[in-house]
């Protein structure tokens, strides 16, 4: 009998198939991610929950420090029974900055690592509100703008610490990566954030390049004012409430508001934003017919303007000796169509109104570039 039933054993008893191996091996799988993001989650709450605390606790060392000493001020060591100042769970320091007068101050700490200064998603802060353009010190601020603490924008740099005109590191809102900018801090109110640059005098950025309407960049290393043709990130990325050309050579300039938005998306659409007096208007208020050609028939400005495929203009004007616009025959701005290399400026092929040239005033000739160098600036 004995016998009979270990047979029977045999016979019934067998290991798993390969494939009920793969089912168990992908469900311990699948268990796992899913016990990994909840730990991670729970580690991450924790660890705020941990800040939070900390930044509440140096808001009271402030206020004992302020009650004390009738400032605010970076709170040191002995500001804590612990003998020293807290540290975030990553083992980096809090961001403290304190108004230069010592009125009013700022604690900030990264919800996942990191340093930051001010408020946003994932920044939590606690202290006094403090008005745009008030100079903030602390230790913090020297590396704000820099790679290691990426400031929104060359106006979040000026606005927070100030700074001189030069190299800084940006990361926008909702941009997943820092890049470099060149920041005019100093003129028009400082805090100007360069887009693009052109010599006038190539292709490179005329009317149909996609330059004007594609994420794609050109020459962003080193960003700066030196003569070149360049379109930085900055143009893809940068919110702006303000835009302006400078033509450097000429010393003059454009300059619009916006409803806040990228350059890229501004130079996806077309949009003429004044009437024939007011296209006029603008650009004799900005001097800019003692410079670039113009015509006293069809007058239109704006972005993106097309009305034939010869007469195209990225921001600037047609012009027209007639009331038309399908026959212009002169264009000025920037992003230019033209038979000529001449894509900012301005170009001629008939019957321009005469500008001066030096000391004397000329009719500029038929079929004539007047090419230009150009910034494009954002704020």
């Amino acid at each position: 009998m004995v016998p009979e039933i270990i047979n029977v054993m045999k016979k019934t008893a067998r290991g798993f198939t390969l494939i009920e191996l793969l089912v168990v091996i992908s469900i311990i799988a699948i268990l796992s991610v899913i016990g990994m993001v909840v730990f991670t989650g729970v580690q991450k709450n924790a660890r705020d929950a941990v800040k939070k605390a900390d930044l509440n606790a140096m808001s009271k060392a402030m206020e004992v420090v302020y009650s004390s000493e009738g400032a605010y001020r970076a709170l040191q060591p002995t500001d804590f029974a612990s003998g020293s100042v807290p540290k975030t769970p990553e083992g980096e320091d809090y961001a403290q900055v304190t108004t230069a007068d010592g009125s009013g101050y700022r604690l900030c700490a990264s919800q996942g690592g990191g340093s930051c200064i001010t408020s946003s998603p994932t920044c939590t802060c606690v202290g006094s509100a403090i008005p745009p353009g008030t100079t903030l010190q602390g230790p913090v601020m020297e590396d704000f703008g820099t790679e290691s603490l990426p400031a929104a924008s060359c106006k979040d740099i000026l606005t927070t610490k100030g700074g001189s005109n030069g190299i800084y590191t940006i990361q926008p809102a909702g941009v997943s990566n820092a890049f470099d900018v060149y920041c005019d801090m100093t003129t028009d109110g400082g805090g100007w954030t360069l887009l693009m640059k052109s010599d006038g005098n190539t292709s490179t950025f005329q009317y149909s390049a996609n330059y004007w309407t594609s994420a794609n960049t050109l020459n962003t290393n080193s960003p700066g004012i030196l003569p070149g043709e360049a379109k930085y990130n900055s143009f893809n990325y940068l919110p702006i409430t303000e835009i302006k050309a400078t033509f450097p050579t000429l010393n003059l300039f454009m300059k619009e508001t916006v409803v806040q938005t990228t350059a890229l998306s501004l130079f996806q659409n077309t949009n003429s934003l004044a009437t024939r007096a007011a296209a006029w208007q603008k650009f004799q208020d900005w001097g800019l017919n003692t410079s670039l050609p113009y015509q006293n028939g069809y007058k239109e400005y704006g972005f993106n303007l097309n009305c034939t495929s010869s007469a195209r203009v990225r921001w600037g004007w047609m012009w027209n000796n007639e009331a038309i616009c399908s026959s212009n025959d002169v264009s000025s701005g920037i992003g230019m169509t033209s038979r000529f290399s001449t894509t900012m400026g301005g170009w001629s092929t008939c019957c321009a109104v005469s500008i001066p040239a030096g000391n004397s005033y000329y009719l500029p000739p038929d079929d004539y570039g007047y090419a230009k160098r150009v910034m494009i600036w954002g704020r």
